[in-house]
């Protein structure tokens, strides 16, 4: 069965009271319902539910509303990389210690997964999946709450028969999903992204006043859409190292009038904000 035509069927189910029914039987995240009801959207056939569909999208468009100041954005951590590097995770969790924050979001690509250029059993797959979650738990720090949206590199877990959505049941790691999710502090209303494979159901842009993701490896801030990318929690990085938006780091959300982020990169564990970019008064 094609996935146009699993979508279509399960939108033929949906109403608008049954919304976490539908999520649960089907198994998918909050943030998967929301671009189900978006590829409906666009769809002839449910016409006569378009106007359901855009009222459940603005329902449910928030997976978390928090109360909170600050909160921390760090990404691209690729645990399993010969390249990964915890050190930098550490000092990034050390200064949102010194911030008073509580709350961390880590933007995607949280493993490395494997290489599919190289050619593995599945017995080597799953090996090598099994031991980089495992990695995780030993050295990750457990002090915070730290959500996490998976990116590109997460979504190969599934070759192992791996749902990390369901793996993670731990207090301090806590999945949202893959893709992007929204989240509202205060009134602010943020869509933390990764980037997956276009197929995936991924919630759509509309009605925020931020975008923030990860995957680039270095911070950049496009005015226009308001959308800022930023740099990777890791020694893996792009072309343009020599500049210093591109050093490893993370970045600070902050809530309090105007809303800005602060982003912040680690050389020889010295800790430099590189870019403040304000979004909104």
């Amino acid at each position: 069965m094609k996935k146009s035509d699993k979508y279509r069927g399960v939108l033929s189910e949906l109403t608008i009271d049954n919304f976490d029914y539908i999520k649960d039987k089907y198994n998918y995240t909050q943030s998967e319902m929301l671009g189900l009801l978006d590829f409906g959207k666009r769809i002839d056939c449910f016409l006569d539910k378009r106007e359901m569909f855009n009222n459940l999208l603005l329902e449910r468009q928030f997976l978390l509303e928090l109360k909170e100041s600050k909160v921390g954005l760090i990404s691209d951590t690729h645990i399993g990389n010969e390249k990964d590097n915890f050190n930098y995770i550490k000092l990034s969790y050390n200064q949102f210690d010194e911030e008073n924050i509580e709350t961390v979001f880590n933007l995607g690509d949280f493993f490395d997964a494997f290489n599919q250029q190289d050619v593995y059993t599945q017995q080597e797959i799953n090996a090598i999946c099994t031991k980089q979650i495992q990695r995780a738990y030993d050295l990750y720090p457990k002090n915070k709450k730290t959500y996490i949206i998976f990116g590109n590199h997460d979504e190969l877990f599934r070759k192992a028969g791996i749902d990390l959505i369901k793996e993670f049941n731990t207090n301090y790691l806590i999945p949202l999903g893959y893709g992007g999710c929204y989240i509202k502090i205060y009134n602010y209303k943020i869509f933390l992204e990764h980037e997956v494979k276009s197929s995936r159901l991924v919630p759509p842009l509309y009605n925020y006043d931020v975008i923030i993701g990860g995957h680039s490896h270095f911070f950049k801030y496009k005015k226009a859409r308001h959308h800022l990318k930023i740099t990777s929690c890791c020694d893996i990085q792009p072309n343009g190292y020599f500049n210093e938006l591109y050093y490893p780091g993370f970045a600070i959300l902050n809530t309090n009038s105007p809303l800005t982020i602060d982003g912040y990169t680690i050389r020889n564990n010295e800790i430099k904000e590189v870019i403040k970019v304000k979004i909104k008064d």
